[in-house]
């Protein structure tokens, strides 16, 4: 098999797709997870920032109210902030420039008609309360998003900061480490896929060949084992049980029939020879005559058991021993010899294409004769008078055409069985054996047997091609 029917093969794989299925549903539960996952986890960290503001406002408020100390009777328009003051509140809120980038609280304090202390812009203290704005620490530097909880305290009022970037850098890990996450469980997903979809097809195979054996006819065609215990295994071993039992019954049925015929035979064959006796011992003209008919049909009685009992053989494949090398061409023509003259007086008109050098295979030239003469006797039969019944030869190919009434499509195959005829009330001759035993002979060639149309217009006719496989007969053109 090419790779691109192999590829073709795998994608109609059922586990594979399966996995493609649930790889794809994962990748949305996944999506869906991360989008959910990402919002509730900002909510929660905001919840948690915002909670550390108030908490480091409400520390530094504490210890700014222990540094301030006002004097009542300074008329210090600044509010009476004493210089030690400053410098303690300025060491409490101070960054030292090497961290301003890396921090990610920073406080500042303004006092009552004073300048900020510590290192946030005058804009932080603008709106009181908790609200969130855009500065930058440094005018070299970029603007940044900024949480800023901003309070009146004694004296003055506090800001205190929170750099947004870090939060939103922790929160843009989340949609990479999910798609990372995602990608590699997709990717072992497909790959694991792929494997069980290579396995399970090479025992779907194992069990697609042995049904096509079964459904042509070779009932000792098994599955095996199969690897592991699962649902195909369970399948393959009831198809197993099935075929054994079809191929015990079969063969039951076979040799019941083959033994009835057996059996019948015998006595028929008797009551034959009696019958013959009886006629040439007969005086009389009319009780002769009928003692002839009477002969007549015992022949056709035999004939029947013959034919059955050649069908049994032909099945069981006993003949496989006396095949010897036939060329086609040559065996046409001597069906042709001896059926040309009883065509023609039958009101038909016959044609032999025998193709020079026509193809030799590995068969019995009897059954192969009898064969044609099966369908040269039908042709005879259900032709309907007149027309031309062709005999033909070709390459690996033999056969028989007529221009009677042909079969319809539908009944092409069932007219194979035994004992199957068109003519449903049975009144006419022929038991339904003759299509039968050419069925029989082509499988015991290991050849093809066709019925189609002989043209478009009505009658449509007949034709019967027995096609002979090359790979099993080994054949040579000579």
């Amino acid at each position: 098999m090419s790779l691109r029917a192999e590829l073709q093969a795998l994608w109609r794989s059922s586990a594979l797709r399966q996995a493609l299925v649930l790889s794809l549903l994962f990748v949305g539960i996944l999506v869906a997870a991360g989008f959910l996952a990402q919002n509730l986890l900002r909510e929660e960290l905001q919840d948690r920032v915002e909670d550390d503001l108030y908490l480091r406002l409400e520390f530094l408020a504490g210890q700014i109210d222990q540094l301030m100390e006002y004097d009542v009777e300074d008329e210090n328009e600044k509010g009476g902030l004493d210089s030690d003051a400053r410098a303690d509140i300025r060491q409490l809120v101070r960054v030292p420039v090497s961290e301003v980038d890396d921090r990610v609280f920073i406080d500042a304090f303004r006092p009552d008609g004073g300048d900020v202390i510590g290192a946030l812009p005058a804009s932080a203290f603008d709106q009181q309360g908790l609200h969130s704005e855009r500065f930058r620490l440094a005018p070299n530097e970029d603007r940044e998003s900024w949480t800023v909880l901003s309070e009146d305290v004694t004296g003055g009022r506090i800001a205190v900061a929170h750099r947004g970037a870090a939060t939103d850098e922790f929160l843009e890990l989340l949609p990479g480490a999910f798609l990372y996450t995602g990608g590699a469980a997709v990717l072992l997903t497909l790959v694991a896929g792929t494997a069980f979809g290579l396995v399970a097809r090479r025992r779907f195979h194992r069990i697609s060949q042995s049904l096509d054996r079964l459904s042509e006819g070779d009932l000792t065609s098994r599955v095996g084992r199969l690897s592991g215990r699962d649902d195909l295994s369970d399948l393959a071993r009831h198809i197993d049980a099935t075929a054994e039992r079809l191929d015990i019954l079969l063969r039951q049925t076979r040799d019941l029939a083959t033994s009835i015929a057996h059996d019948l035979k015998t006595p028929v064959t008797r009551l034959r020879a009696r019958l013959e006796n009886l006629s040439v011992e007969l005086e009389d003209g009319r009780q002769a005559e009928e003692a002839d008919k009477a002969l007549a049909e015992i022949d056709r009685i035999i004939l029947t058991f013959e034919s059955l009992l050649q069908i049994a053989r032909m099945d069981a494949g006993a003949h496989r021993g006396r095949f010897q090398d036939i060329r086609l061409a040559d065996l046409v023509r001597e069906i042709a010899e001896a059926y040309q003259p009883v065509i023609e007086d039958s009101g038909y008109r016959f044609q032999l294409d025998a193709t020079p050098g026509s193809a030799m295979i590995r068969g019995e030239a009897g059954l192969l004769k009898r064969a044609l003469a099966n369908l040269i006797e039908n042709a005879l039969r259900h032709g309907g008078g007149g027309g031309t019944i062709r005999l033909f030869s070709r390459d690996k190919t033999i056969g028989l055409s007529d221009e009677g009434p042909g079969i319809a499509e539908a009944e092409r195959q069932h007219v194979l069985e035994p004992f199957v005829r068109l003519d449903t009330s049975r009144t006419g001759e022929g038991v339904g054996l003759g299509l039968a035993f050419v069925q029989s002979v082509a499988k015991l060639h290991d050849a093809s047997l066709y019925l189609s149309d002989t043209r478009q217009e009505t009658p449509v006719g007949l034709t019967v091609t027995l096609g002979f496989n090359a790979a099993s007969q080994n054949l040579t053109n000579l």
